[in-house]
């Protein structure tokens, strides 16, 4: 018996997913950086970013999580596991 996992988006994939959540097309995100440090968006577009990556993207996060504190690699980690 083997475990099936959904497939999973590439870290650009990733990435540009986490760029059209922030309402910021064209920007590029270092992946090592925390979003607090590399964007400044109002907190309704982290709200929006979260919906996304919780719905879409499947990744279940924590009510008590900063999205500003984490970088886009570590909610890669979370969303792949």
């Amino acid at each position: 018996m083997t475990d099936e996992t959904p497939d999973r988006p590439s870290i650009a994939e990733f990435l540009t997913a986490v760029v059209r959540g922030l309402g910021l097309e064209g920007t590029e995100l270092d992946p090592d950086v925390p979003l607090g440090t590399q964007v400044s968006v109002e907190s309704v577009r982290m709200i929006e970013l979260a919906i996304l990556l919780e719905e879409e993207l499947g990744l279940d996060l924590p009510p008590d999580l900063d999205l500003r504190k984490c970088s886009p690699q570590e909610l890669y980690g979370v969303l792949t596991g």
